[in-house]
């Protein structure tokens, strides 16, 4: 749910006065757990790992059954992960107004046919994950705090005093209002208590993790209580990566990475690639934690260019059924090459062009692609995988260098990416420095990308047969490197294209 765009998803609903539905349907077989068993999550999703998700749903058509009939087809293409829509009862109809946490029939069918949903996406090999809606609840028969199945302990003291609905009696919002449903106080240790329960009686359903809506709506430690032992994503929409990771690391969950949708969706729709320049999403600084999307059931996106970046990029991607209906044949062989080449979350990228009319990269030494109406090709031992308009996507390894280049050096490149095993504590970052530009020329070096382990990595291409001497920085996440590593250089020799080199740390800063 998109704050910003809640009057156009709930238009049909005034603010003031609302009148729900007191008759709704209750399924009394369905009670809240007092001491559920959570599945742990399954392999399809480890540090490195090739998952990739499926928002199964639009706003207003899909069904559990018609969800349910997708799913063979999308764990048959490699997908294992299947976001599913919110599940509770709602006062809408798409879910994002949840009345009775534990009813889980709603307008897309029945606890019954949601059960067996979750059951085909098992029996597809995809992880069925939860659209869990804790920042603001519905009242079951006015737009007030009458909560029930579950109430509060005290209805009022559980919604923020600052509400605009003037009915609560709790602390101010601990995050950003929405102005449809009460938000509710996460300071209060009973909403903290039923909020975690309710995300535990939804993983006993089968799912096998949460995405977690409009997670802006109240404190990153309240959603560090809240996650599962499974996979756990926030709706963190913000346009500041910063943000998103400062967000990411008190929550310990993944997040949508939408800076990386706002710059796709500028330099496809612009026909101007300068915008990617750089990983300037999630991506950049920290992909093991970043899903990537090309669009969403809020939003729509650039296309299927978006699709060959997410698909050969790192992070996990994370694909739109409506997309998928437009594109499945495309998408299916993205997410094919993907696999074969053991593209993952955490992969390194060698940006070759980011200009006005071309986008290319090389990934991990062995996928090089372009998108954009600009001419860009590898050079070296590469295979064409697929094309279409505007988008190519090559297989094998070898130098690269753009095919409109005015270099007339003679010589070749190489792509390798530096990895350092360190702990640097948290706001602060690795920065590499060295006797080349891509280093800073001994200046306050190039920031290096965590990942999961507190590994520290950055990828650069040098000309081959060079000698590389560089040495660790610590420095202010975010910010450069101001403090040099102890001890001698690190140094290269001649380095081998596509090669991953771990650093030893000398010690001390």
């Amino acid at each position: 749910m998109r704050n910003f765009k809640i009057g156009n998803l709930f238009k049909c609903l005034s603010l003031i006065g609302i009148l729900i539905m007191s008759g709704c349907s209750k399924d009394d077989s369905i009670k809240p757990l007092q001491d559920p068993d959570i599945p742990s999550f399954n392999a399809n999703l480890k540090s490195g790992s090739t998952a990739i998700m499926v928002e199964t749903f639009t706003l207003f058509t899909e069904t559990w059954s018609s969800i349910q009939s997708n799913a063979s087809a999308w764990g048959s293409a490699g997908i294992t992960m299947a976001w599913l829509p919110p599940c509770s009862y709602s006062a809408d109809t798409y879910g994002y107004l949840p009345t009775q946490w534990y009813n889980y029939n709603n307008s897309r069918g029945s606890s019954t046919q949601l059960a067996s949903c979750i059951s085909a996406c098992k029996s597809a090999g995809m992880t069925p994950i939860a659209d869990i809606v804790l920042n603001h609840r519905n009242g079951n028969a006015t737009a007030g705090a009458d909560f029930v199945n579950p109430a509060f302990a005290n209805n009022a003291a559980a919604v923020v005093k600052n509400d605009e609905c003037a009915c609560g009696t709790g602390a101010n919002d601990s995050g950003t209002g929405l102005a449809v449903g009460r938000d509710l106080d996460h300071t209060n240790t009973n909403v903290q208590a039923l909020c975690k329960a309710y995300v535990a009686s939804m993983m006993s359903l089968g799912f096998g993790g949460g995405r977690y809506d409009m997670v802006l709506g109240y404190g990153a430690t309240y959603a560090a209580m809240y996650k599962t032992s499974g996979f756990n994503v926030g709706e963190y929409w913000v346009s500041d990566r910063n943000s998103i990771n400062s967000w990411i690391n008190t929550s310990g969950m993944s997040a949508f990475d939408f800076p990386t949708f706002n710059a796709l969706t500028s330099a496809i729709n612009n026909n101007n690639y300068t915008a990617l320049a750089g990983l300037p999403g999630l991506i950049g600084i920290n992909a093991g934690k970043a899903v990537t999307f090309v669009s969403n059931h809020d939003t729509p996106g650039p296309g299927l260019l978006g699709y060959v970046y997410i698909l050969t990029h790192p992070g996990i991607p994370c694909i739109n059924v409506s997309d998928w209906y437009s594109w499945s044949s495309q998408i299916k062989t993205l997410i094919s090459i993907r696999k074969a080449q053991g593209i993952g979350q955490t992969s390194s990228v060698a940006i070759q062009s980011a200009t006005s009319s071309v986008y290319a990269a090389i990934i991990d030494g062995k996928v090089a692609m372009k998108i954009g109406s600009g001419s860009w090709s590898p050079t070296g031992s590469w295979t064409l995988a697929t094309s279409g308009t505007n988008y190519a996507v090559w297989t094998g390894s070898g130098s690269s260098s753009s095919s409109s280049s005015s270099s007339s050096s003679g010589g070749s490149n190489v792509t390798i990416t530096l990895r350092m095993l360190k702990d640097v504590g948290q706001g602060n970052a690795i920065f590499y420095s060295g006797d080349n530009a891509t280093l800073t020329n001994w200046g306050t070096g190039a920031q290096a990308t965590w990942t999961t382990g507190n590994y520290w990595t950055y990828t650069l291409t040098v000309a081959s047969g060079t000698t590389i001497n560089f040495k660790a920085r610590l420095g202010t996440y975010g910010g450069s490197g101001n403090t040099w590593e102890s001890g001698a250089n690190h140094v290269i020799t001649n380095p081998v294209n596509g090669t991953t080199y771990t650093v030893t740390f000398q010690g001390g800063f």
